[in-house]
């Protein structure tokens, strides 16, 4: 089954990069031969000076297929009926849907062997590309999230590629760097983390946050800062935010915070 993505027109495909506090940036497009940062040279350096080469048309097979089970996840009445209940949007949900389960299929990685490959890979002075990354199954959240923020972009829906950081719980006293995607709706801000899937008796779930307020608005600060967001399917509390590697406090880092 083919399915027609959405194109868009050379002038909408300047990406627009975004320098936020510390190591934070955000992108909102991604495109064939777009640059994209994935780390620093140094861990007490804000700079991102590594990066991999955008080449999406490599992916067109992946694409394709998960942009076709998009489309059976939507029309799916059972899924609706669950997605009414909650709030979230179709398409939303059917577009992170399709990239979850379609990824879980076709790249497998074990995260200490992938961790230690993408160091080797980047090591070198030649041009990083994203297959080359995916080929050697070396992919993380970076190169993980810049394929699913593509994906996106092909199916619609308004997002954006955020690297940031992350804490799993309000008590750990340091933030994880990580690379995760912004979804904006209706008013909304919604977080979806395709590098960690939310696990099921059915199988792997695509992880989506609702977040309190506005989660760009939060962004624009000058300081560390997390931002409150709710798996929707398992209720976990987790924090998405931009860090420069010292201690969190949580009174003070966390919007809106409550004991």
């Amino acid at each position: 089954m083919s399915v027609d993505r959405p194109t868009f027109s050379s002038a909408e495909a300047k990406p627009h990069f975004r320098k936020l506090f510390g190591h934070a940036f955000e992108m909102d497009r991604l495109d064939n031969g777009t640059r994209i940062p994935v780390g620093g040279k140094s861990i007490y350096s804000g700079e991102n000076n590594i990066f991999v080469e955008a080449d999406f048309s490599e992916f067109d097979g992946f694409l394709r297929e998960a942009s076709a089970v998009s489309e059976r996840i939507k029309n799916s009445q059972i899924m609706a009926e669950w997605l009414e209940k909650s709030g979230v949007d179709r398409r939303v949900f059917a577009a992170i849907g399709g990239f979850t389960k379609v990824y879980d299929k076709s790249f497998q990685e074990e995260e200490e062997e992938a961790e230690n490959k993408r160091k080797d890979l980047y090591t070198g002075d030649r041009p990083v590309k994203l297959s080359e990354v995916f080929s050697l199954h070396a992919q993380q959240c970076a190169e993980i999230a810049a394929l699913g923020q593509f994906f996106l972009q092909e199916e619609g829906i308004s997002s954006t590629y955020f690297n940031g950081a992350v804490l799993w719980d309000r008590n750990e006293e340091f933030a994880e760097a990580h690379t995760f995607i912004p979804i904006h709706f209706q008013g909304k801000s919604y977080i979806y983390d395709p590098t960690n899937p939310t696990k099921t008796t059915e199988g792997n779930f695509p992880s989506l946050y609702s977040v309190d307020g506005d989660f760009s608005k939060a962004m624009q600060q000058s300081k560390k800062t997390f931002a409150r967001a709710t798996n929707l399917l398992s209720g976990k509390e987790v924090f998405f935010g931009m860090d420069n590697g010292t201690n969190v406090v949580a009174e003070r880092d966390i919007v809106g915070f409550t004991k």
